[in-house]
């Protein structure tokens, strides 16, 4: 372990509790005027903090009017191109592969990492699945070779495009096979679930809500994006435009500290904030998720950081363990080689985000951000 490593491990913690603590005291801001921002949000459980954190006043309180507006995720994309949301709800692997069509995009805020999505089937589907082909064969490589490989040749049903479809592509590379292996059946999370449920399909991967319904109705978990490696982390977060970013990026910047000051209270209140959580989302799908359920999964199998200084050593420096790059470029490969892509990215300009939390670290966590240049430096 270099120097600089070991410092960072040590002053990290201690930065964070900090921050955590400093942000607690934090007076509201006074704002002469907010800023209108329109936001549209696909009702998963991890998306819907923010309407916890927009409940409780944190927008507001630091500049920013945010009116939410719930669309499918599907329609996150076109509805930004179109002009009628300011930033939308989103994963990298949309980005990838809308790219051709909408070069414009930007990815203008990370909220979390996902490692939650999971091949779902049928309890008398006679395969089995990666937890007890690693018991069985005592190899990881190996048991998920033989998990994956179950599924040549057979209908998989998720949301072509997205970061679901993504899901499936990421575990069958890791056990030898490849999208192009499988028939992909595309339908939305919603409408595939209730496909799935009614016999359509031989697996399917859809969002949390989606797998949290099909294991209470006793399917079985093939395999999981943590049993494939990080090759399967997804990073979501916010989209916007360049346009947008270029003309309102201390809104942005302002939105950033909005979504921290939201993870903070919802982790400091739990039970509230995830019984408001489960109270939106299943009035607005099926999913019957409950706050143990939420409890089950929240920095277990999603994971969001609470300041700047930890989303920067997560997911900015290169020795970040879900660095951002390193994603971006398996998601853009892959969608590549299948020719759903074929203009260039320039992956430091999509991602905007990368500077827009350089500069809410140097408004509102200083020395935080000195310790970063001095390691950088």
């Amino acid at each position: 372990m270099n120097r600089n490593t070991f410092t960072k491990r040590m002053l990290l913690p201690l930065l964070i509790l900090t921050l955590l603590f400093s942000a607690s005291l934090a007076p509201a801001v006074a704002q002469d005027e907010l800023t209108h921002m329109r936001l549209g949000m696909t009702p998963f459980q991890d998306m819907l903090a923010i309407q916890v954190g927009a409940e409780q006043g944190f927008f507001e309180q630091v500049g920013i009017d945010l009116e939410l507006i719930n669309l499918p995720y599907e329609a996150v994309t076109e509805a930004i191109a179109a002009g009628s949301l300011d930033i939308g709800s989103i994963c990298e692997t949309t980005v990838v592969t809308s790219w051709d069509a909408f070069p414009e995009q930007r990815l203008a805020n990370i909220f979390y990492t996902f490692e939650g999505s999971a091949i779902m089937v049928r309890a008398d589907s006679g395969m089995s699945t990666y937890a007890e082909n690693l018991a069985a064969l005592g190899d990881h490589a190996e048991a998920l070779a033989a998990t994956v490989s179950q599924l040549q040749g057979l209908d998989v049903l998720t949301t072509k495009g997205t970061d679901m479809e993504m899901g499936v592509g990421a575990a069958l590379a890791a056990g030898g096979l490849s999208i192009t292996d499988v028939n992909v059946l595309d339908m939305n999370p919603n409408d595939g679930l209730a496909a799935f449920l009614t016999g359509e399909a031989d697996a399917y991967l859809g969002g949390l809500p989606q797998r949290f319904r099909l294991v209470k109705e006793g399917m079985k978990t093939l395999v999981t994006a943590q049993d494939v490696g990080s090759q399967a982390v997804i990073l979501c977060g916010f989209l916007s435009t360049a346009d947008y970013v270029e003309e309102n990026f201390d809104a942005l910047v302002a939105f950033a500290k909005g979504t921290f000051l939201t993870l903070q209270y919802v982790n400091a209140n739990q039970d509230a904030a995830f019984g408001r959580i489960s109270e939106l989302l299943n009035s607005m799908t099926g999913a019957q998720m409950t706050i143990q359920d939420i409890k089950d999964l929240w920095n277990k199998i999603e994971f969001f950081p609470t300041t700047g200084a930890e989303m920067y050593w997560l997911l900015i420096s290169p020795n970040g363990s879900r660095y951002w790059r390193t994603r971006m470029e398996f998601v853009y490969d892959f969608y590549s080689s299948l020719g759903a892509v074929e203009s260039e990215m320039d992956f430091d300009e999509v991602f905007s985000f990368a500077a827009i939390l350089e500069a809410y670290m140097e408004q509102h966590e200083p020395d935080a951000w000195a310790v970063i240049q001095s390691m950088s430096g």
